[in-house]
Protein backbone atom coordinates (compact mmCIF):
# COMPACT_ATOMS: atom_id res chain seq x y z
CA UNK A 1 0.00 0.00 0.00
CA UNK A 2 1.20 3.56 -0.96
CA UNK A 3 1.31 4.93 2.54
CA UNK A 4 1.92 8.91 2.26
CA UNK A 5 -0.16 11.80 3.88
CA UNK A 6 -0.75 13.54 0.79
CA UNK A 7 -3.90 12.67 -1.29
CA UNK A 8 -2.21 11.21 -4.25
CA UNK A 9 -4.00 11.52 -7.68
CA UNK A 10 -2.95 9.24 -10.56
CA UNK A 11 -3.48 10.02 -14.61
CA UNK A 12 -3.97 6.97 -16.73
CA UNK A 13 -4.57 7.93 -20.44
CA UNK A 14 -4.58 4.28 -22.80
CA UNK A 15 -6.60 3.87 -25.76
CA UNK A 16 -7.33 -0.22 -25.12
CA UNK A 17 -9.93 -1.20 -22.17
CA UNK A 18 -8.51 -4.00 -21.27
CA UNK A 19 -5.64 -2.07 -20.06
CA UNK A 20 -7.59 1.08 -18.76
CA UNK A 21 -9.26 -2.01 -16.86
CA UNK A 22 -5.95 -3.67 -15.26
CA UNK A 23 -4.74 -0.05 -14.51
CA UNK A 24 -7.34 1.12 -12.68
CA UNK A 25 -7.73 -2.54 -10.50
CA UNK A 26 -3.80 -2.38 -10.25
CA UNK A 27 -4.03 0.74 -8.59
CA UNK A 28 -6.84 0.69 -6.25
CA UNK A 29 -5.10 -2.72 -5.48
CA UNK A 30 -1.83 -1.03 -4.07
CA UNK A 31 -4.34 2.16 -1.84
CA UNK A 32 -4.60 4.43 -4.53
CA UNK A 33 -8.27 6.10 -4.67
CA UNK A 34 -8.16 8.90 -6.62
CA UNK A 35 -7.54 7.71 -10.44
CA UNK A 36 -8.79 9.42 -13.14
CA UNK A 37 -8.90 6.93 -16.14
CA UNK A 38 -9.11 8.60 -19.99
CA UNK A 39 -8.84 7.16 -23.60
CA UNK A 40 -7.74 10.09 -25.12
CA UNK A 41 -4.62 12.31 -24.84
CA UNK A 42 -5.71 15.51 -25.85
CA UNK A 43 -8.76 15.12 -23.14
CA UNK A 44 -5.82 14.59 -20.96
CA UNK A 45 -4.25 17.78 -21.51
CA UNK A 46 -7.05 19.91 -20.74
CA UNK A 47 -7.03 17.78 -16.93
CA UNK A 48 -3.92 18.24 -16.59
CA UNK A 49 -3.94 21.92 -17.11
CA UNK A 50 -7.11 21.83 -14.43
CA UNK A 51 -5.46 19.85 -11.87
CA UNK A 52 -1.99 18.60 -9.89
CA UNK A 53 -1.25 15.14 -10.55
CA UNK A 54 1.68 13.31 -9.18
CA UNK A 55 2.05 10.80 -11.44
CA UNK A 56 1.16 10.00 -14.84
CA UNK A 57 0.80 6.29 -16.56
CA UNK A 58 0.38 6.69 -20.30
CA UNK A 59 0.26 4.43 -23.39
CA UNK A 60 3.48 5.47 -25.56
CA UNK A 61 1.01 5.04 -29.04
CA UNK A 62 -2.00 6.76 -28.67
CA UNK A 63 -4.49 8.33 -31.22
CA UNK A 64 -3.92 12.53 -32.18
CA UNK A 65 -1.15 12.66 -29.46
CA UNK A 66 1.75 10.24 -28.37
CA UNK A 67 2.96 9.15 -24.50
CA UNK A 68 5.87 11.08 -25.02
CA UNK A 69 3.84 14.69 -26.06
CA UNK A 70 1.99 14.34 -23.30
CA UNK A 71 5.12 13.53 -21.02
CA UNK A 72 6.09 16.67 -22.20
CA UNK A 73 3.17 18.63 -21.32
CA UNK A 74 2.59 16.99 -18.01
CA UNK A 75 6.49 18.06 -17.08
CA UNK A 76 5.88 21.68 -18.44
CA UNK A 77 2.45 21.75 -16.34
CA UNK A 78 3.60 19.96 -13.91
CA UNK A 79 7.26 19.90 -12.74
CA UNK A 80 7.52 17.35 -9.96
CA UNK A 81 5.11 14.64 -11.76
CA UNK A 82 6.20 11.24 -12.04
CA UNK A 83 5.62 9.32 -15.44
CA UNK A 84 5.18 5.93 -16.18
CA UNK A 85 4.76 5.41 -20.09
CA UNK A 86 3.87 2.00 -21.61
CA UNK A 87 4.39 0.32 -24.96
CA UNK A 88 4.36 -3.22 -26.65
CA UNK A 89 6.24 -1.95 -29.77
CA UNK A 90 9.98 -1.45 -30.43
CA UNK A 91 10.09 2.54 -29.85
CA UNK A 92 12.73 4.53 -31.54
CA UNK A 93 13.45 7.26 -28.86
CA UNK A 94 15.00 9.64 -31.00
CA UNK A 95 11.74 10.40 -33.07
CA UNK A 96 10.58 12.11 -30.00
CA UNK A 97 12.09 15.20 -27.90
CA UNK A 98 12.94 13.71 -24.77
CA UNK A 99 14.85 16.81 -23.03
CA UNK A 100 13.56 17.77 -19.56
CA UNK A 101 11.59 15.05 -19.05
CA UNK A 102 12.23 12.47 -16.09
CA UNK A 103 10.61 9.24 -16.91
CA UNK A 104 10.52 5.17 -16.99
CA UNK A 105 9.44 3.11 -20.37
CA UNK A 106 7.79 0.16 -19.25
CA UNK A 107 7.62 -2.47 -21.31
CA UNK A 108 4.51 -4.77 -22.22
CA UNK A 109 4.03 -7.45 -21.95
CA UNK A 110 4.59 -7.40 -18.56
CA UNK A 111 4.47 -10.07 -15.66
CA UNK A 112 6.38 -8.89 -12.82
CA UNK A 113 3.18 -7.23 -11.35
CA UNK A 114 5.16 -7.11 -7.06
CA UNK A 115 8.07 -5.21 -8.91
CA UNK A 116 5.80 -2.69 -10.69
CA UNK A 117 3.76 -1.73 -7.38
CA UNK A 118 7.37 -1.41 -6.16
CA UNK A 119 8.18 1.08 -9.05
CA UNK A 120 5.16 2.92 -8.38
CA UNK A 121 5.32 3.05 -4.57
CA UNK A 122 9.03 4.59 -4.74
CA UNK A 123 7.97 7.08 -7.63
CA UNK A 124 4.94 8.47 -5.30
CA UNK A 125 7.03 8.71 -2.26
CA UNK A 126 10.38 9.59 -3.92
CA UNK A 127 12.24 7.04 -3.02
CA UNK A 128 14.74 5.57 -5.51
CA UNK A 129 13.27 3.17 -7.85
CA UNK A 130 16.61 1.51 -8.58
CA UNK A 131 18.01 0.51 -4.95
CA UNK A 132 15.99 -2.90 -4.32
CA UNK A 133 15.88 -3.22 -8.46
CA UNK A 134 17.13 -6.06 -9.86
CA UNK A 135 19.94 -4.52 -12.19
CA UNK A 136 18.68 -6.90 -15.34
CA UNK A 137 14.70 -5.82 -14.95
CA UNK A 138 16.28 -2.11 -15.75
CA UNK A 139 18.47 -0.25 -18.38
CA UNK A 140 19.23 3.48 -18.89
CA UNK A 141 19.24 4.72 -22.46
CA UNK A 142 22.78 6.12 -23.25
CA UNK A 143 21.20 8.65 -25.54
CA UNK A 144 18.35 10.26 -23.33
CA UNK A 145 19.56 9.26 -19.80
CA UNK A 146 16.37 10.93 -18.05
CA UNK A 147 14.95 7.55 -20.06
CA UNK A 148 14.83 4.02 -17.68
CA UNK A 149 13.43 1.25 -19.61
CA UNK A 150 12.22 -1.75 -17.49
CA UNK A 151 10.93 -4.69 -19.23
CA UNK A 152 9.17 -6.47 -16.03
Amino acid sequence: MVQNKKRIEVLVVEDDPTMLHFWSRFLTGIGISKIEILNNALEAITHLRQKTYQLLITDVHLKALNGFELAKVACKTHPDIEILLSTSQVTDLTRFNLTGCRLHLLHKPFSNLEEIKRIIQCMLVGDNVFTEADEDSFSDNEDYPMVTEWKL
